[in-house]
């Protein structure tokens, strides 16, 4: 059945929503409520049908003393068709320009499920990083932390993704120019595939 066949209350439905690719692609988002609110949702990508994120690399700018630090920058997810495969594929949503990418960190027998972010509230004057760093859940809930700078607070964790996370977008605020003051990814929320029941 083409869209066109789709009555206006669909398309109202899909208004609503976060994009229409929640209608068509995925039961559920998880989040937290702690994220910075600075920049706009990006584009979402997600893994091969499936498959689910098992790994995660962060790129990080740490600083080095200069006046503008920007923490967190992106997220890269290692999707996976099994917990146990060695065989990957990548995504990411937009990353932010500063920093590099850490090692990676990988569930040794599960998916990533759920996550918590740590956010540096707004320093007013003073120089905000937003993101700082973020924790994932697995399935066999082993914990990994990533590898992020370490400012502000930890939030409460999400819900938890029935079998596994299998989408990214990322809340990121564009460069601001000479002088003025970058944080650059300030949120981000995952989404759990079609018929992946969260809880």
């Amino acid at each position: 059945m083409s869209t066109n066949q789709y009555s206006p209350l669909f398309y109202l439905i899909c208004l609503c929503a976060f994009s229409c690719t929640q209608v068509f692609g995925y039961q559920s988002i998880i989040s937290v409520n702690n994220g910075g609110l600075l920049g706009e949702w990006k584009f979402i990508e997600k893994c091969p049908k499936g498959w689910f994120a098992r790994g995660f690399s962060l790129k990080v700018d740490t600083g080095e003393g200069l006046l503008d630090d920007t923490a967190l920058n992106g997220i890269q997810l290692y999707c996976t068709p099994s917990p146990t495969s060695n065989t990957s594929k990548t995504i990411e949503s937009l990353s932010g320009k500063w920093g590099s990418w850490t090692k990676s960190r990988w569930c040794h027998n599960g998916f990533l499920r759920g996550f918590a972010l740590q956010v540096q509230p707004p320093q007013g004057y003073g120089d905000d990083t937003a993101a700082n760093n973020i924790m994932f859940i697995c399935s066999n809930y082993e914990i990994l932390l990533g590898l992020g700078g370490n400012r502000g607070n930890w939030g409460i964790q999400s819900n938890f993704c029935g079998t596994g996370i299998c989408g990214i977008q990322t809340r990121q605020e564009s460069p601001q120019g000479i002088l003025h003051d970058d944080s650059a990814l300030n949120d981000v929320r995952f989404y759990c595939c079609q018929n992946d029941d969260v809880y």
